[in-house]
C-alpha cells in the first residue's frame, strides 16, 4: 500500500516535466545508441524498490525499517533525477550544436548558390557590354563597305550569342538559377524538361531558399548524368503550386552505379561523407513544414518534396 502511494506521488510529480521536456527530447534527440541504454536507470530503480519491500508488509513497521525504506527510495529517486537532468542538459547541448552545424552548412550552401547566381548575372552583364562593341565594329565595317567581312563577322558573332534567358516564373533569382543550370546541361548534352509554375506571393517564402533547393538538386542530377552516355542524359524537373498552401517539387534523372545509403542517410559519390545537397533539401523541407521522399529504382533517381506555405513569412 505504501509502495503504491509513493508510486502515485512520483507519477504526479513527474507528469509535467515528462510531458514538457521528455516529449521535446524524443522529438529532437535522435542518437539511437543513447536511447538503447537510457532505460537502464529506471529499470534498476524498479528492481531496487521491489527488492526493498519485505515479503510480509507488517515487517516494514518493525524498528526503523520504514524510515530506511523511505530514505532509500528518496535517495534513488534523487539519483535518477540527477542522472536524467544531466542527460537532458547534455542532450540539449548536443542538439543546439547540431543546429549550429546545420545552420553553418546551409549558409555555406546558400553562399555557393549565390556565387553561381552572381556569376550568371556577371556573364549576362559582360555579354551586354560586349554586344555594344560588336555593334560598333559591324557599323564601322558597313560604313567602309566591307560587306563580306561584316557578313563573316556577324556569322561568328551570332554563333557565340547564347540563347535568350527563359522566364520560368516571376522570380528573378529562380529564373537565373534555372537558366544557369539549363545552359550547363546544354554544354554537357543533357536534355532538360523544366516545368515551373510558382504563382505565389513573395511574402510567403524566402526566394534564396528556393534557389538553394533547386541548385542543389540540379547539381546532383547533373553530376549523375555526366557519367552516362550522351543519349541517356536527361533531367526532368517539375515545381508547381498544387493548392493555395502547398508546393510540390519532383526531379528525376537516370544514374549509373550503386546508391550509397546507411540508416536512411545518403552518402556522396563525389566526396567522403554524407551528401550535402539532399541534406540541405531536407532542411528546407522541414523549414516549410514539408516532407521529402527519395526513390531510386530501375536506375532512376527521383526526389519528391512537398512544402507548406504560410500566409506570411517572417
Amino acid at each position: 500500500m505504501i509502495e503504491q502511494f509513493f508510486e502515485w506521488i512520483l507519477v504526479f510529480l513527474l507528469a509535467y516535466p515528462a510531458k514538457r521536456y521528455l516529449g521535446w527530447l524524443v522529438n529532437s534527440f535522435h542518437e539511437e545508441k543513447i536511447w538503447k541504454i537510457i532505460w537502464i536507470p529506471p529499470a534498476l530503480f524498479v528492481f531496487f524498490s521491489q527488492y526493498l519491500v519485505p515479503e510480509n508488509s507488517d515487517k516494514i513497521y518493525v524498528d526503523k525499517t520504514l524510515e530506511i525504506y523511505l530514505l532509500a527510495i528518496a535517495m534513488s529517486v534523487s539519483l535518477i533525477m540527477i542522472v536524467y537532468l544531466l542527460f537532458f542538459q547534455i542532450a540539449h547541448i548536443v542538439i543546439e550544436k547540431q543546429k549550429v552545424t546545420e545552420k553553418n552548412l546551409y549558409l555555406q550552401i546558400e553562399a555557393e548558390q549565390t556565387r553561381k547566381l552572381q556569376a550568371f548575372i556577371n556573364d549576362t552583364s559582360r555579354l551586354r557590354h560586349d554586344y555594344r562593341h560588336h555593334l560598333a565594329t559591324l557599323n564601322q565595317m558597313l560604313e567602309e563597305n566591307k560587306y563580306a567581312e561584316a557578313k563573316e563577322y556577324l556569322k561568328e558573332f551570332s554563333s557565340a550569342i547564347p540563347a535568350t534567358p527563359k522566364r520560368y516564373c516571376s522570380f528573378v533569382g529562380v529564373n537565373s538559377i534555372l537558366n544557369h543550370y539549363e545552359t550547363q546541361c546544354k554544354d554537357l548534352f543533357i536534355k532538360t524538361h523544366f516545368s515551373i509554375r510558382l504563382d505565389i506571393p513573395e511574402n510567403t517564402f524566402k526566394e534564396t531558399d528556393f534557389c538553394v533547393l533547386l541548385g542543389n538538386l540540379l547539381d546532383n542530377s547533373i553530376a549523375a548524368c555526366r557519367v552516362l552516355p550522351k543519349d541517356e542524359r536527361h533531367i526532368s524537373l517539375k515545381f508547381a503550386r498544387t493548392n493555395p498552401a502547398t508546393l510540390a517539387l519532383q526531379i528525376r534523372n537516370p544514374y549509373y552505379g550503386n546508391i550509397k545509403i546507411k540508416n536512411n542517410v545518403f552518402y556522396s559519390t563525389k566526396h567522403e561523407g554524407t551528401g550535402q545537397g539532399l541534406y540541405s533539401a531536407q532542411l528546407i523541407a522541414e523549414k516549410y513544414n514539408g516532407i521529402m521522399n527519395v526513390n531510386y529504382e530501375n536506375q532512376t533517381f527521383e526526389v519528391r518534396i512537398l512544402l507548406t506555405l504560410p500566409t506570411t513569412f517572417s
